[in-house]
């Protein structure tokens, strides 16, 4: 067998590991309950549509926050709390609340025999721009790492993402491809980092008008494969 071209293969989360928009919708729901229980005076006020225009509204006063939602939903139920005269730990706890159903989310059917394949190859990293949590996932003892922008102080589609990868797992950049869903957001950042991609297409979109990923993939039950043509790449 010819030496390895990749060790590490990075993942995206939403739309590539998962369906999230169930799982959003019903965090969104849980929180607004607790909310409606704890403190009437939000919701009196705020519908969920609105308190997603004040989280927008936050992140254009706030652009520190615009890259981790995490800390930026936090940050807002922080200030609506404050407004409504109710103590900050409600927003501590409406955060307990809507990580754990963000992080229940369902796996696509080929999802975890993909990661079970790959991982007896290649080392493999959650990339997300997203905010569940991995370790309450069923992927979480497939990965060697989980890479969010809470720790990288980034998001993509910034390359320099790619260069936190590169430095926690001690390998260059031209040993990694990356694998997601969003042309902007996965492919065309990764191009810029000088990392290899791999488009999940299982909308079966057609192709934006920019430069390609490396490859194209309905399923990652054809990854594998797939990474194994590309070893052989320029």
């Amino acid at each position: 067998m010819s030496r390895k071209r990749f060790q590490v293969v990075t993942l995206d989360l939403d739309g590539t590991l998962w369906d999230s928009r169930p799982a959003l919708a019903r965090a969104e729901r849980a929180v607004y309950a607790l909310l409606e229980a704890r403190c009437p005076a939000i919701t009196e006020r705020y519908t969920v549509a609105a308190l997603v225009d004040h989280r927008r509204e936050l992140m254009a006063r706030r652009p520190d926050l615009g890259h981790d939602f995490t800390r930026l939903r936090h940050a807002a139920l922080v200030e609506l709390a404050t407004a409504a005269g109710a103590p900050e730990r409600l927003a501590d706890e409406a955060m307990e609340v809507f990580l754990t159903e963000r992080s229940r989310v369902r796996m696509y059917a080929d999802t975890l025999p993909a990661l079970e394949t790959l991982r007896r190859r290649y080392r493999l990293v959650s990339l997300t721009n997203g905010n569940a949590d991995v370790g309450r996932t069923a992927v979480a003892h497939l990965l060697e790492r989980a890479v969010s922008p809470a720790e990288t102080g980034k998001a993509k589609p910034d390359p320099a993402v790619f260069d936190f990868v590169a430095a926690a797992c001690a390998v260059a950049t031209s040993a990694i491809v990356h694998v997601g869903d969003e042309p902007h957001t996965d492919i065309a950042c990764a191009q810029r980092a000088g990392v290899a991609s791999v488009w999940i297409n299982r909308e079966r979109s057609p192709w934006p008008q920019m430069d390609p990923p490396q490859a194209e993939i309905a399923s990652l039950a054809a990854l594998a494969e797939v990474l194994e043509q590309l070893e052989d790449g320029p």
